[in-house]
């Protein structure tokens, strides 16, 4: 059980693959929204009483933590912060820990199931989005493979039946009609040199993207 649970933690508080990057750009985010709360319910302390409305504030921060960041490490992060900041600075006796007031557990539940909750849905949604771009690229690949196919097949085809025609019937042709059929074979093959230069040139760039 333990185990399952370090694993659980392993890949719920970073995303696999996250980059330094990433990490920092979702970090980012992450203080900007609470910053912004902590700056909003300080003008609403200035406005007036607002004891009811700055934990309100605080979830809004966390489920926008939560939708805007990869992961459930940003949004349970997100209302650790909250919880101790709201109860520090923005709670009676003022920066002090309280932790007996009356519907504080609630509230802490509140934050910790808002970010959970929108973490998975973000997780899913985000899953759901890979899964259907992988869908339509073996698509567009199966599409481009039967276009190169035909398009392979018409120039071949040519060479084929001119190289038969040339073989087959060698003594009764002319040496015009020989001619023509060569020329015939030399085209098609160019067209399968510019053919095959331009499939290496896409596969150049997708492999640059």
């Amino acid at each position: 059980m333990i185990k399952k649970w370090l694993i659980w933690l392993r890949y719920a508080m970073v995303p696999r693959g996250q980059t330094k990057k990433a990490f920092i750009h979702d970090m980012g985010i992450t203080a900007t929204l609470m910053g912004a709360a902590a700056l909003f319910c300080v003008f609403l302390n200035i406005a007036g009483d607002s004891d009811s409305a700055v934990p309100m504030v605080f979830v809004l921060a966390v489920l926008l933590t939560a939708r805007f960041t990869d992961g459930y490490f940003y949004g349970l992060f997100a209302t650790i912060i909250s919880v101790f900041g709201v109860n520090y600075a923005f709670t009676y006796p003022y920066f002090e820990f309280n932790f007996t007031i009356t519907g504080y557990p609630l509230t802490f539940l509140t934050m910790f199931a808002v970010s959970l909750v929108v973490g998975m849905l973000t997780e899913q949604v985000k899953r759901q989005g890979r899964i259907e771009a992988e869908v339509e690229r073996e698509k567009m690949k199966a599409n481009l493979l039967r276009s190169v196919s035909h398009d392979l097949r018409t120039p071949l085809t040519g060479i084929i039946g001119s190289s038969n025609v040339v073989l087959e019937q060698y003594d009764m042709l002319s040496d015009e009609e020989k001619k023509e059929m060569v020329e015939h074979v030399r085209e098609d093959a160019q067209w399968l040199v510019r053919l095959v230069e331009n499939i290496l040139s896409i596969t150049r760039i997708n492999d640059g993207a």
